[in-house]
């Protein structure tokens, strides 16, 4: 089984070695951390006496929804060290800007060798995968090195889960590696249990991305006060010419707020506003405060262009790629928000925003008339928000407290 993995790996890693090769010199794309991700050039860990903490997030969401928990740490042990590994430059980019987190680092393909250097080099005292970047060889090591393994906020989709079926003594042994599951719901209880994890390590606390740090503050956009604002947030290929397209026919007052998912594709989407007959301008620029639609060509912000949107459209989600991002983030400010039909990565947060009435499902025949729907709707009402805050957060917290039980050696038990 481990050979046959091991196999795959470095077949895959000559196939990701050639692309990136190729979109480097080809078409002159930045391809980030290359060198770490392969392991060719090497990263030196910040040795402490301190108890250390190895969180991974593979990419942008699952690293922000990790920021309530990096608090939590801190607020329980400022002696903490902590180690954060992520898998996408942007993901990297972001944790850099996490001042409780003691060293950013990139995780390299999952090869034993490399997987079993890293691990040498942190000598966690726990390891924390977020979500579900499950790699085999990571996973082995650090069991092999003797550390509590919690998968926290763990989830698997149903594509996965129908593959990991058909390879099911594959998926047995892979998460047999962790010691504790914790578990956005009980659908991803269920998968699982059916893959022969063993219920009394598992227990359901939620979502992450549902917890907030209680430090946000709105910063100056240069919006025009006599107008209204539909933010499209994390926009894949294709998606800001299909919402565009289909929500011209809106009232002149409004703009959209354009703000693609990954960086690399600022200047495609650049392009793509060019092409169009709308007026546009970039995020930071001071432009006539009437433009149709305005570009977020920066990160970092897309959380204040919800806070002050009247609907959010969520990308990712109308074409069959990416499985659609976080819904929750515009509802924490009061706003609503839609999403195409391909949500199959954040199906506890719709079923969230979706059971409150705060949010909805749409195809892209129908977008118009949903958004429409939802803007005479209006804006979400505080004592709903604050019903649906309190009832659905808290998932930070039950993980501190198991990491705490874990460290003063008491039995953890779920049932």
């Amino acid at each position: 089984m481990k050979f046959l993995y091991s196999l795959f790996m470095i077949v895959w890693t000559v196939i990701i070695s050639s692309k990136y090769t190729y979109d480097r010199f080809r078409h002159k794309k930045f391809v980030g951390l290359l060198l770490y991700k392969l392991g060719l050039r090497s990263q030196k860990i910040k040795q402490s006496k301190k108890r250390c903490i190895w969180i991974h997030a593979t990419s942008l969401g699952e690293t922000l929804s990790t920021k309530a928990l990096l608090h939590k740490l801190k607020a329980e042990d400022k002696e903490c060290h902590i180690i954060f590994s992520t898998f996408t430059t942007v993901g990297y980019n972001f944790a850099k800007g996490f001042s409780q987190i003691d060293q950013v680092i990139i995780l390299p393909i999952d090869l034993r060798f490399l997987m079993r250097k890293l691990v040498k080099s942190i000598k966690p005292d726990l390891f924390i995968l977020t979500e579900s970047d499950f790699w085999l060889n990571l996973l082995s090591e650090v069991k092999k090195y003797g550390c509590p393994m919690i998968l926290m906020g763990g989830r698997i989709s149903d594509r996965s889960f129908k593959r990991f079926l058909k390879a099911y003594p594959f998926a047995n042994y892979l998460f047999s590696h962790f010691d504790y599951l914790l578990l956005q719901d009980e659908s991803m209880k269920a998968k699982f249990s059916a893959l022969g994890f063993s219920p009394q390590k598992i227990d359901v606390v939620g979502n992450l991305k549902l917890d907030t740090v209680g430090d946000f503050k709105k910063v100056q956009l240069g919006l025009n006060a006599n107008r209204r604002y539909i933010t499209f947030g994390s926009t894949h290929k294709e998606e800001e010419l299909l919402l565009l397209n289909n929500l011209q026919s809106l009232d002149d007052d409004i703009t959209f707020i354009v703000a693609p998912r990954r960086p690399d594709r600022f200047d495609e989407v650049r392009d793509i506003l060019n092409e169009t007959d709308l007026s546009w301008r970039y995020i930071d620029d001071n432009g006539n405060g009437d433009e149709r639609v305005i570009f977020v060509n920066k990160l970092g912000v897309l959380e204040h262009c919800y806070a002050v949107s009247i609907l959010a459209i969520v990308g990712g989600s109308f074409i069959d790629l990416a499985g659609g991002h976080n819904v929750y983030e515009p509802v924490r400010h009061g706003t609503p928000v839609l999403y195409g039909p391909h949500m199959y990565n954040q199906l506890s947060l719709t079923k969230i925003v979706e059971h409150y009435s705060v949010g909805r499902s749409c195809r892209k025949e129908t977008l118009l008339e949903e958004v429409q729907k939802m803007i005479s709707q209006g804006r979400i009402d505080n004592e709903l928000l604050s019903k649906i805050k309190r009832e659905t957060e808290g998932a930070s917290e039950k993980v501190i407290n198991l990491i705490n039980r874990l460290f003063k050696n008491e039995e953890v038990c779920y049932t």
